[in-house]
């Protein structure tokens, strides 16, 4: 009896009948059209009205404030503040002349172009280092008079406000740094981050094109997006090495860990002292990895753990994956000045060639 076998008749595969809209994280910017923007601008609003009125903002910004608070307070002590004893004219005028006498356009302009991060092409508009140099003599005039106004007035309360805010002024964030926020127009946990920034740079009444962002990730589109709000694109990848001489926040959300190395390492020194990290809590980062392995891989964070000062933020947001393990970084300079001079010493540029799992995107050579 012959036996008969069975085949199957392969079906043909059909393509669906509906078209797959394009990613515009993609980095196809002749795709994305007006509409497109407009859309990621409109979403941005929505998370920031949200996080404006979410008990997350509350709590988030007293633990910056605190964090603040304590890194200021060693700033005053280093500057010859007091905040427990009243200041008087002869102790007060003298140190804000000295200011105003040694404000030179040589020194401003070097400070200016290193603040920038690109000495050679910094002072090649020459137009606005002077503007620079300007602002900063009438700011010292403005603290002058305040000043004067503070420990010859007759009014005890008025004085000790004008004190206050006298010496509130001395330490004032500068600037915001942002590292590794992600492509935000098709990724909600980015979009919050973003929004996050934009209410710091509000809450500290910041300019927003003192606002620095950098992604290797961002599209065209994206930092056509971030332009709108009048932050500032960075056009290079600094992989971190970013040195700052005024106080500094880097907002930096779940970015890998040689990019807090880089930026340790850069700022290396009494330059710590600027330095206000928003990012991967180091608390949670020592008790996750061995000590040999950090050694190994981020020894600037190894041996910057026993002298910085970290607030945890509290993660009460409704999504719980985009603000966790975050916290305040600070670095008093009391607290810096503990660590063994031998520590100061070793400055070598961090390398990480001899990792299998690099957690940066690095400039290639």
């Amino acid at each position: 009896m012959e036996e008969f076998q069975i085949v199957k008749r392969k079906r043909k595969k059909t393509k669906p009948s509906y078209k797959i809209r394009p990613n515009i994280c993609e980095d196809q910017a002749a795709s994305c059209t007006i509409a497109d923007i407009e859309k990621v601008i409109a979403r941005i609003k929505i998370c920031k009205e949200e996080l404006k009125e979410s008990c997350f903002w509350l709590k988030f910004k007293e633990s910056v404030e605190r964090s603040l608070e304590v890194t200021s307070s060693s700033y005053r002590c280093q500057q010859g503040f007091r905040r427990d004893e009243p200041l008087k004219e002869e102790e007060v005028v003298p140190c804000i002349t000295d200011k105003l006498s040694s404000l030179t356009i040589k020194n401003q302009v070097i400070e200016n172009c290193e603040e920038i991060g690109n000495p050679t092409n910094a002072c090649q508009d020459e137009d606005n280092c002077e503007i620079k140099i300007r602002k900063n003599v009438r700011d010292l005039s403005r603290e002058y008079e305040v000043l004067v106004e503070a420990t010859t007035g007759s009014n005890q309360e008025g004085q000790d406000q004008s004190v206050h805010s006298v010496m509130q002024s001395s330490f004032s964030v500068d600037s915001i740094v942002c590292y590794g926020l992600g492509n935000f127009s098709s990724c909600v946990n980015a979009r919050y981050q973003l929004a996050l920034l934009l209410l710091l740079l509000d809450h500290f009444q910041i300019a927003p094109s003192r606002g620095f962002c950098y992604d290797p990730v961002f599209t065209t589109a994206e930092n056509d997006i971030l332009k709108r709000y009048d932050l500032s694109c960075l056009k290079s990848n600094e992989e971190g090495k970013r040195r700052v001489y005024k106080p500094t926040i880097f907002f930096m959300p779940h970015c890998g860990k040689p990019l807090y190395n880089n930026l340790l390492w850069c700022n290396w020194g009494n330059s710590l002292a600027n330095l206000i990290i928003i990012g991967n809590s180091f608390q949670q980062l020592e008790e996750r990895f061995p000590s040999k392995v950090l050694e190994e891989e981020v020894p600037y964070i190894k041996a910057i753990l026993p002298f910085v000062h970290q607030v945890d933020i509290v993660n009460n947001f409704k999504f719980l994956d985009v603000f966790n393990d975050i916290g305040v970084h600070v670095f008093p300079t009391s607290t810096l000045q503990q660590a063994p001079p031998m520590m100061w010493t070793f400055k070598k540029e961090p390398s990480y060639s001899h990792l299998t799992d690099v957690e940066i995107i690095v400039n290639k050579s």
